[in-house]
């Protein structure tokens, strides 16, 4: 499995669509969120932490 990651082998759940962030991690969000508005609100948290 060269070159395969955890992304890889991990199943979109119905109704969420994956954003990538810019860090190149990738998470899910519901279907038709903003790809940026959802980079935006996960940067956000992080920065609370």
């Amino acid at each position: 499995m060269e070159g395969r990651s955890l992304q890889d082998l991990l199943p979109v759940p119905d109704g969420m669509t994956a954003v990538d962030l810019p860090d190149g991690r990738r998470v899910f969000a519901p279907a038709g969120a903003d790809p940026e508005a959802v980079q935006v609100h996960v940067a956000e948290r992080e920065t609370k932490r």
